[in-house]
């Protein structure tokens, strides 16, 4: 009985290695091509997986597809619930989910690949567990409303969707405005200054006006 127990856990396991290979391996070739572009034979030489047994875990391209969307979403739920637990007391919480945010999408450029490709081939469907996801950070400037950290006349969800869309177009396009400024703002630290002008803008169209003030203070002594 313990030998079959023993057993039954390695094959667990084994099949749980191999198909976390095969998510790996399918994100990198999704993000590098899309959906449409890629095949099950492209992400079985890039796993090192066969392609009957990636069809044995993933029964079609689209369900593997849907499943990087999902792992995706989990990694940034995972990110979000010990960015909230991190950012929960500090005086400038807005500026502090801004920077963290901003630095989730910087490491994890598949995630932003893998949308755009979604946006060209039409696919606009939410990803799995998107919409959750979100409302989570809506809820954190909820709560920072209901405290007093942040005005209470915007919307949560429009708040949302604002720094979503402050993310996404920056490092969408980083390379294009690197080309285009070059020589005009300085290519030194970019990234920050970008995120510095991102967060000046936000804060003072969100916190109240002696938290405005408080988080100027601060911005002006780390400069």
């Amino acid at each position: 009985m313990g030998r079959n127990v023993l057993a039954s856990k390695r094959i667990h396991a084994s099949q749980k290695k191999t198909s976390a290979t095969v998510l790996r391996a399918a994100e990198r070739v999704f993000a590098r091509h899309g959906f449409a572009g890629t095949s099950m034979r492209d992400i079985s030489r890039a796993s090192g997986v066969s392609q009957p047994l990636i069809h044995h875990y993933f029964k079609t391209k689209r369900d593997l597809y849907n499943e990087i969307k999902r792992q995706m979403i989990l990694r940034f739920d995972a990110f979000w619930t010990d960015t909230a637990r991190e950012v929960a007391n500090e005086g400038c919480a807005p500026a502090a989910v801004l920077r963290r945010i901003f630095e989730f999408i910087r490491d994890n450029p598949t995630v932003l690949r893998v949308g755009a490709w979604s946006q060209l081939e039409g696919d606009n469907a939410p990803w799995p567990g998107e919409l959750e996801a979100l409302e989570r950070v809506s809820r954190f400037f909820s709560a920072s409303q209901a405290d007093g950290r942040m005005r209470s006349d915007l919307n949560p969800i429009l708040l949302t969707i604002l720094v979503e869309g402050f993310m996404f177009s920056w490092w969408e396009y980083r390379e294009s405005y690197l080309r285009l400024y070059r020589g005009i703002t300085g290519d030194e630290n970019l990234d920050e200054k970008v995120l510095e002008a991102m967060t000046e803008v936000f804060l003072h169209g969100t916190l109240t006006q002696d938290r405005a003030k408080s988080g100027t203070r601060r911005t002006s002594e780390r400069q």
